[in-house]
């Protein structure tokens, strides 16, 4: 979980909570660090190499997603609802090198559900938690399911965690 101040975004017409340099998460890093990367060094052959197979493996993992429904629909892993135009690629283990290609862990969402709220909230402050854990326990495969439920259940423990130390420190002031 990410500590803010309760201050906003400065971005017009956001109302995401400050992250850093006077943005939210989103924000700083797309308008912060993206610019200030692109002029980093090239990447190495086998990065390189690794992020061409990545965009060729999504491109299909997307379209046998839409191959699976009648109507060609997908639908968001977080709130379950239909996913209309391009949708955000939720890696359950993170994108480091070779894991990144484990379509095991792929799942398709709303970039806003994917970002605004998976990655930039604590679970008990996205409306549609409780759809998305029921979406994994639905998963077939026993060891993906009992992986990214590890890392949900450690999650929201350290959520549980941050907020009972911040009411602490708010009694402790009183």
């Amino acid at each position: 979980m990410i500590k803010h101040s309760g201050k906003r975004c400065t971005v017009k017409g956001c109302n995401n909570f400050l992250y850093a340099r006077g943005y939210c998460m989103w924000h700083y890093k797309s308008l912060y660090l993206y610019p200030r990367q692109k002029s980093r060094n090239k990447l190495s052959k086998r990065k390189q190499d690794l992020n061409d197979k990545y965009i060729r493996q999504r491109e299909e993992f997307i379209e046998n997603q839409r191959k699976k429904h009648l109507q060609r629909k997908i639908f968001c892993i977080f709130c379950s609802k239909e996913i209309k135009g391009e949708p955000s690629l939720h890696h359950a283990l993170g994108r480091d090198d070779a894991i990144m290609l484990d379509e095991r862990f792929w799942f398709l969402s709303h970039n806003s559900c994917h970002v605004n709220d998976y990655h930039s909230k604590a679970y008990c402050m996205i409306p549609w938690w409780d759809i998305y854990i029921d979406n994994i326990k639905s998963i077939t495969d026993d060891y993906v399911r009992e992986t990214i439920l590890r890392i949900e259940v450690k999650r929201m423990d350290k959520s549980n965690y941050e907020r009972e130390k911040r009411k602490k420190t708010n009694n402790n002031n009183e």
